[in-house]
């Protein structure tokens, strides 16, 4: 059965400046009725999720001691299949209803497909095993267990995190993380050292979703420039009753830990691929008010292969994100990029001027020198 809620979650996106989310956050923790109005619903389903909320009760949080190491541990295989393979479901395309607070339809908005492959794991492992990052820190809290597994991460700022749910009693959240009541009670965060939000998507590995029991693979992209001496901050936020309380585990980047990038280069702009995601910008003059968007992005290999990541009726991307400058996206792939042999990337979009103008933009990348 097509799941309406599940289906706008997974796809919705909303690329608002870091700094507009957490005033978002912030208003909506601060205040109890916020927190269960329809500005929470449209936070944790239009804003790319950036909260993967979880429905627990927090009884005694202020004397918690935070992370700490986590029991058992994680399987790689099984994070690298539901990370860029078919352990995270894909899904179909779908026309869905958005209607008013009366149920009248004020608008159908079509989203389209998603497509998982197959993984290799052993050209996975050569591509990204060594720079997975074995976090395993976990909090827990009443009948709930959290474990942060395991960190991907590019020098772009583009990256996953891998974390386990556990409660005997029932975990009461969807696949994509949010609480089925709609009340969250517990979130986790992910910030930039300097606490700029990065924008994120959450989705559950299919084999281990149970009642009581979940594995979620976490995507992000960051809003600005990123470097490893920004580091990742994980913080869980606790709420009870009008007080929240904030678990943070900090996790130091070194730039041996970040995946590799390789430059590509088109006139007028420039991207960077890793096996993870895609950097693109162009140099338009967006001071005036205007903004770029790019429709179509395909991955050509040197093999005569190609992978969609964006096209008519298909998007591969698990989450991506846009700078202030209207010009500047970040995305993260739902599948591995060999960069390395890939020999162009092409891109097509147009550049809305500040005047209503509209302008074609064709890019055809090739690795730069």
């Amino acid at each position: 059965m097509f799941e309406k809620k599940k289906y706008i979650n997974c796809f919705e996106n909303i690329h608002a400046p870091a700094g507009t989310l957490r005033r978002i956050f912030d208003m909506t923790i601060n205040s109890k009725e916020k927190r269960k109005a329809p500005l929470w619903q449209r936070v944790s389903v239009a804003a790319a999720v950036f909260l993967a909320v979880m429905a627990i009760s927090v009884t005694g949080i202020a004397s918690h001691n935070g992370f700490s190491p986590a029991e058992g541990n994680g399987s790689l295989s099984s994070f690298l299949n539901s990370a860029f393979g078919t352990g995270i479901a894909d899904q179909v395309a779908a026309d869905v209803e958005l209607t008013d607070s009366s149920g009248n339809v004020v608008k159908v908005v079509h989203y389209p497909a998603t497509e998982r492959v197959e993984l290799e794991q052993e050209p996975a492992m050569e591509l990204v095993g060594e720079q997975t990052i074995d976090i395993n820190q976990g909090l827990t809290v009443d009948d709930y267990t959290l474990a942060v597994r395991y960190l991907l991460l590019d020098e772009n700022g583009v990256g996953l995190l891998a974390y386990d749910v556990d409660n005997p009693n029932g975990h009461g959240l969807d696949q994509v993380g949010n609480p089925i009541d709609g009340v969250p009670k517990l979130s986790l965060l992910l910030d930039r050292g300097d606490g700029e939000m990065m924008d994120t998507r959450t989705y559950a590995q299919q084999d281990s979703f149970s009642s009581t029991d979940a594995s979620y693979v976490c995507y992000f992209t960051p809003f600005s420039e990123f470097s490893a001496e920004d580091g990742l901050t994980v913080t869980i936020a606790a709420y009870e009753g009008e007080q929240t309380y904030y678990f943070p585990l900090e996790i130091n980047i070194d730039n041996g830990d970040q995946v590799k990038s390789v430059s590509f280069r088109a006139d007028g702009a420039a991207a960077l691929l890793s096996p993870l995601g895609l950097y693109l910008t162009c140099d338009a003059d967006t001071k005036s008010g205007g903004e770029v968007v790019y429709d179509n992005i395909v991955i050509c290999y040197e093999d005569g292969s190609y992978y969609t990541v964006k096209g008519e009726g298909v998007v591969n991307i698990a989450v991506s994100s846009k700078n202030s400058d209207h010009k500047t996206c970040w995305y993260a792939f739902n599948r591995l990029v060999d960069a390395e042999n890939v020999a162009r990337i092409l891109v097509t979009g147009a550049y809305a001027h500040g005047d209503g103008q509209v302008d074609e933009l064709s890019y055809s990348f090739t690795k730069a020198d």
